[in-house]
């Protein structure tokens, strides 16, 4: 838990160029030369939260989360509009056109159907830790625990309970049940900073599993 009191490919806005007290600067990354680790400052990642953003943090977790029942109700869907669309094209085109509308809108609601109860849980939860549309979030691994500063202050997580899914744009992070966190690969950060992010969580749950 915090300790804080407290889905299409996304579209990812530059970042605007205004002074923002969560936004970081260029950084060196120092490694230590006896252990050979980064340090944590080089896991630092800023990013403005656009609606795409948001929407693909929730989307990609839903699939993570619900993937026997989206499955079985995809599957469930297409026979059966494909019954329904093969029993229209033997009518006349009036009738296929209505089939045709009625099996896309009945699809569309049974899909919202499933995940609808989720959906509206990861929103008022991604809301409760400050990820709003337009703000900027900072994401960091520091003393072994996953660091996430908001709009509404600083929540923190042991950064090997965090589960780390990857996207071709970015990853989401899930450091608790129903709390996505999508981080854009096109962010305010170097490069290298997603990079080494990615290899302290891969290193705090290696650690983990050898205890």
């Amino acid at each position: 838990m915090s300790d804080s009191p407290t889905s299409d490919t996304p579209s990812i806005r530059s970042p605007e160029a205004s002074v923002n007290p969560y936004q970081v600067g260029e950084s060196s990354t120092s490694v230590d030369l006896n252990t050979g680790t980064l340090d944590d400052a080089a896991s630092r990642v800023s990013f403005r939260l656009s609606k795409g953003v948001l929407r693909h943090a929730i989307d990609h977790l839903l699939l993570h989360q619900h993937p026997l029942r989206l499955s079985i109700g995809s599957l469930l869907m297409i026979f059966a509009s494909g019954a329904a669309i093969f029993w229209a094209a033997s009518q006349n085109v009036v009738v296929f056109v209505v089939t045709l509308v009625f099996t896309m809108v009945l699809s569309s609601l049974i899909y919202t159907s499933l995940i609808y109860r989720s959906k509206s849980i990861m929103r008022n939860r991604v809301r409760e830790l400050g990820l709003v549309q337009d703000s900027v979030c900072v994401v960091e691994i520091e003393d072994e625990r996953f660091v996430m500063t908001t709009s509404n202050g600083q929540h923190r997580w042991n950064a090997a309970d965090v589960k780390v899914y990857r996207t071709p744009f970015g990853i989401v992070l899930c450091p608790e049940p129903m709390t996505p966190i999508y981080v854009p690969r096109r962010n305010n950060s170097p490069a290298q900073a997603m990079k080494t992010l990615r290899r302290k969580f891969s290193e705090a749950q290696t650690d983990r599993d050898s205890i």
